[in-house]
């Protein structure tokens, strides 16, 4: 009768913790953030009560809370990204630059032989 009694007791502890609702990634290791999430919200819907207020109010406060930091990732992935194609911009400038100055150092460097030419020409003519 004890034995029975200390199964039965013992069943009734486990049980609900065997029987409780699993997410679908339990025992495949650990899951992703959104996977958490998704379960906790899911089990969120579950417990609260539509016509509990302040179980919706808690609801709708994180939610207001998550979409404000998905917005501010989204203004800060942007802003990098703005940053990458200003960067980008800037060292196509330059580039652009420094092929300009090297084609009209190349430009200057024929003129000055041409004309080294000329006062070559024109001192052989002196002679």
């Amino acid at each position: 009768m004890k034995a029975l009694l200390i199964t039965l007791v013992i069943g009734l502890a486990t049980s609900p913790l065997a029987l409780a609702e699993k997410p679908n990634w339990a025992g495949e290791g650990k899951p992703s953030k959104e996977a958490v999430e998704q379960h906790a919200e899911e089990m969120m819907q579950k417990h609260c009560d539509k016509k509990d207020k302040e179980c919706l109010k808690k609801r709708e406060k994180e939610q207001k809370q998550a979409a404000k930091e998905k917005g501010k990732k989204e203004e800060k992935m942007a802003m990098k990204e703005q940053k990458m194609q200003d960067k980008e911009a800037r060292k196509q400038a330059l580039k652009e630059k420094k092929q300009a100055l090297k084609d009209q150092r190349e430009k200057l460097e024929m003129e000055e032989e041409k004309i080294e030419k000329e006062l070559k020409e024109l001192e052989e003519d002196d002679e």
